[in-house]
């Protein structure tokens, strides 16, 4: 088999002969693959429903472990009027059913452990033991209570789970009714910890969150005096919580919590002077506070929406500091120290009114959208966030255009992602530009008049956008994929049916290969549930994802892999383009997998 596979260990013309089977082989594996992509079409993951069902929510276990992936999701699949929750791999197969004789409760019903094992979900069951808070493992098993026996009347009413995946906090009245308390369990079940201990008599835990590190909750809550809500911090395995706001004026109080990455949480509050909000931050495990917003205009205050650096390092805020009824944009190291303001001077004689900021992945700029230099008219502006001139990146806008507010970044911080009326009023397309600055590129291509964008989400790779639009017809929403940086629109949703519509709910998976939807697709008004490969399988040939496909690394990636070679083998002596988006063993197996059973199936 070596000789006849490697040219360069035979005579001249065998050598050439096995160049021939070479590229023969390579050839009739590409057509073989090219008409299997070819026929691609979504597939449906919810199986049949019950007469009068529909799917109400999904989401993809997205671990960052494992390329294997599920999605679950709500339905009344086997009886109508009975939500319950299911579980099925994401590109088709047996449908598992999660819970027994329970219905899903609240307006999260589930949640998915980041290590993608596990599933909790709240439920009722009609009786006591089946009522609460439950956890199941994903591909199914013995559903395990968390939330243990509820007080009469009492309920959860909200739950998260550790970035470690270890464990489980949820607020309840578990103990007393209307007495909302802080509560922490192992997601596999066991002993039932009350974290916001001893609390006045119509004391309640207005917020709970993990923080980064797993190790503690902060809790926002009027434990030590009814009306005064403060700032706590408790061990998430259980023990003494300490307060972490200290001493607050006589009217004061906290208004909310930001991020804790770095082992420091954020948090605004009416500390020292009440009715003036500002921000501070402090160790998660207690110590100094620092005022981190400086000295405001009197009367005024920090807004709510405060944003951390991901690495923890600095804090972003919008506040009136420099100038009375002028609203800026401000960076401050998260230990303290200077504010300085990332905004830039308004050329409008009217407010500045952000709409969102953003701080970039990898820390290193902010992006916001403001109306700051024509009033009313909202557009995207950079800047490095420990200060410099801001760069506009929405370009030349259309008279009544605007950018819309939900802006995203690349996960590898290099272009931003945005909706927009900026070539046609009052119709909605999608854009992507460099975060530092350059030519706007059009994504949704040609749309109909008064067509709009409705939700866009980016691959974790970096790689492609995927959006909901009424770009075809103006009336119904679809599903549509393209590279970041522009280039041809793949309608993912397939065909639809007279007033079928995509939900504006996409979620896609970690290795960006399927977008998981809703859509009533099949049958108006039957929401059922779908995924599709990323790029439509047209693209399927491109194995290490660049954009192009070429002979000495997409041919033989494919040809290696048909031969049986795995591992860092099918790798060797492969240089990779820059623009590679699949690139090591794992991602490349997984792409090159799927290929394989989408040609078995064909």
């Amino acid at each position: 088999m070596t000789s006849v596979l490697n040219p360069h260990l035979l005579e001249p013309c065998a050598r050439h002969r096995a160049r021939a089977l070479l590229v023969a082989l390579i050839v009739a594996f590409v057509f073989v693959l090219a008409a299997a992509a070819s026929h691609a079409a979504p597939a449906k993951l919810s199986g049949p429903l019950a007469v009068g069902g529909n799917v109400t929510f999904a989401t993809i276990s997205t671990p960052t472990n494992a390329l294997s992936t599920r999605v679950v999701f709500v339905a009344d699949k086997d009886t109508n009027g009975t939500p319950e929750l299911y579980s099925v791999p994401i590109g088709g197969g047996t449908v598992t059913k999660l819970t027994v004789l329970q219905s899903l409760t609240g307006s999260t019903p589930f949640r998915v452990s980041p290590d993608g094992a596990t599933v909790v979900f709240q439920a009722t069951g009609g009786t006591p033991a089946l009522t609460g808070l439950f956890s199941v493992p994903i591909a199914g098993g013995a559903t395990t209570p968390l939330s243990g026996a509820l007080v009469t009347g009492g309920s959860v009413s909200s739950y998260a789970i550790s970035p470690d995946s270890t464990r489980v906090l949820f607020t309840a009245d578990k103990d007393t009714l209307n007495k909302k308390e802080t509560y922490s369990v192992p997601i596999g079940g066991g002993t039932v910890v009350k974290l916001s201990g001893t609390t006045v008599t119509n004391g309640n835990t207005l917020l709970a969150k993990f923080t980064a590190d797993s190790a503690r909750v902060l809790m926002l809550a009027d434990k030590d005096l009814d009306g005064l809500f403060e700032l706590f911090s408790a061990p998430s395995i259980g023990g003494a919580a300490i307060k972490l706001s200290g001493s607050i004026v006589t009217g004061g109080r906290v208004n909310s919590i930001g991020g804790s990455e770095g082992g420091r949480v954020h948090f605004v509050a009416e500390k020292d002077t009440v009715g003036m909000e500002e921000l501070y931050s402090v160790a998660t495990t207690g110590g100094a506070i620092v005022k981190l917003s400086g000295t405001l205009i009197a009367g005024t205050s920090v807004d709510s929406a405060v944003r951390q650096s991901a690495d923890g390092s600095r804090a972003v805020f919008v506040a009136q500091r420099d100038t009375l009824g002028e609203r800026d944009l401000y960076s401050v190291p998260s230990t303290g120290g200077a504010a300085v303001r990332l905004s830039g001077a308004p050329t409008t004689a009217w407010p500045v009114s952000f709409l969102n900021q953003l701080v970039s992945p990898d820390s290193s700029r902010v992006v916001y959208v403001a109306d700051k230099d024509a009033d009313g008219v909202f557009e995207i502006y950079s800047v490095p966030i420990t200060g410099g001139t801001p760069t506009k990146l929405s370009g030349a806008m259309v008279v009544g255009g605007s950018v819309f507010s939900n802006i995203q970044i690349s996960a590898d911080s290099s272009r931003v992602v945005f909706r927009a009326d900026k070539d046609v009023d009052a119709t909605t397309e999608l854009y992507s530009v460099p975060i530092a600055g350059g030519a706007v590129t059009k994504l949704s291509g040609p749309v109909v008049s008064g067509a709009f964008v409705s939700q866009f989400v980016l691959s974790a790779d970096s790689s492609r956008v995927v959006f909901v639009a009424t770009k075809d017809s103006g009336a119904a929403a679809e599903l549509f994929s393209v590279r970041i940086a522009g280039g041809s629109v793949t309608k993912l949703s397939g065909q639809m049916p007279v007033g079928g519509n995509v939900e504006p709910s996409v979620s896609l998976s970690a290795d960006s290969e399927r977008a998981v939807f809703l859509a009533d697709k099949d049958i108006d008004a039957v929401t059922e549930l779908y995924s599709a490969l990323l790029d439509g399988g047209g693209a399927a040939l491109d194995i290490d994802g660049d954009g192009l496909l070429t002979p000495g690394i997409d041919g033989l990636l494919l040809m290696r892999w048909q031969l049986g070679v795995r591992g860092n083998a099918l790798l060797g002596g492969i240089t990779f383009p820059v623009a590679s988006t699949r690139r090591n063993v794992a991602t490349l197996e997984a792409h090159l997998r799927r290929l394989s059973e989408a040609a078995q199936s064909w």
